[in-house]
């Protein structure tokens, strides 16, 4: 099992942002109603992680009833979740019907616990083990993700550029000429005391960032004009001089 002295061995990878509300002092189940599904969502939440990723969120049910009550962004679609946690939001989308994948920081625990909470949910979706700001591994980068999906992950102020970063890139990974241009949705209710919001900074660096949803805290988000390649100028041929 993780202890908080395990933060230090990351550094500043989280800041000290990553210390809201993360210990329980034993694995426990808590049930997640999401709407348009039968069933309440049952999830393990563990004692620890160094990265947060062992409980269920605030407004998780909050974003699900936006989710269920603005389907046409998700039809279709093959979803990516960034900061997938226990798995919950991933699984109450792919009890939607949906074509879903979960990511999180590359650790074991966290990939076994979204493993365990959608086997105990009776459904499956492959997982993606992923840090932000690394090169998209294979199965990221062959732009398969043309929606991808976000809750309650920018508390770690220490990681935006990093975020910024591989969300370019993937979006980047998924466009196609010609067709809908991908997109990103985050919901988002905290205010993080003197730092700048995510989305103003996501907006200065060349994203389009709509706030759809005041209400219910939602923005929709896509990448920056990709770059030009630069052509690479080939030398002329020199005329051979007449010998004659």
């Amino acid at each position: 099992k993780l202890r908080r002295e395990e933060m230090a061995q990351l550094g500043t990878l989280f800041g000290e942002e990553a210390e809201d509300g993360w210990w329980a002092e034993e694995s426990q189940t808590v049930t997640v109603n999401g709407a348009g599904v039968p069933d309440p969502i049952a999830i393990r939440e563990l004692q620890f992680h160094v990265v947060n990723a062992h409980k269920v969120w605030p407004f998780n049910e909050r974003f699900m009833g936006w989710i269920n009550r603005n389907q046409q962004y998700f039809q279709g679609k093959h979803i990516l979740e960034l900061g997938s946690g226990t798995g919950v939001l991933a699984i109450y989308m792919k009890k939607m019907g949906w074509d879903v994948t979960s990511s999180d920081y590359d650790d074991a625990e966290i990939e076994a616990n979204i493993v365990f909470n959608a086997t105990a949910n009776h459904t499956s979706f492959p997982h993606i083990r992923y840090t932000w700001g690394t090169p998209l591994p294979e199965s990221l980068s062959g732009g398969k993700f043309d929606l991808i999906v976000a809750n309650d992950i920018l508390l770690y102020v220490a990681q935006y550029d990093a975020l910024m970063d591989s969300l370019k890139r993937l979006l980047w990974a998924a466009t196609v000429p010609g067709q809908p241009r991908p997109m990103a949705l985050f919901c988002w209710h905290r205010k993080a005391k003197g730092v700048r919001p995510f989305f103003e900074i996501a907006a200065e660096r060349g994203f389009e960032v709509d706030h759809i949803d005041a209400h219910d805290k939602v923005w929709l988000i896509r990448a920056p004009p990709q770059p030009t390649p630069t052509a690479v100028a080939l030398p002329v041929p020199t005329p051979e001089k007449d010998s004659t």
